[in-house]
């Protein structure tokens, strides 16, 4: 995405679809996706491994 001002209103609406939620950090290697999310208390954590592959999802769970 290419714009002068991202805290316009149009680019903020643009870029949406595309952003985790606030409290979520996400990255993606390949057919894997890792989650870093924001944990129920302050002080907590919680890590997602998604392995993408079209015939299954495999999903591994870790909190801290």
């Amino acid at each position: 995405m290419l714009t002068n001002d991202f805290k316009d209103q149009q680019s903020a609406e643009a870029a949406a679809p595309y952003l985790g939620k606030k409290t979520e950090i996400r990255y993606r290697f390949g057919q894997y996706l890792l989650r870093i999310d924001q944990g129920k208390s302050g002080n907590e954590i919680q890590i997602t491994l998604d392995q993408e592959v079209p015939e299954k999802k495999i999903e591994s769970k870790r909190v801290w």
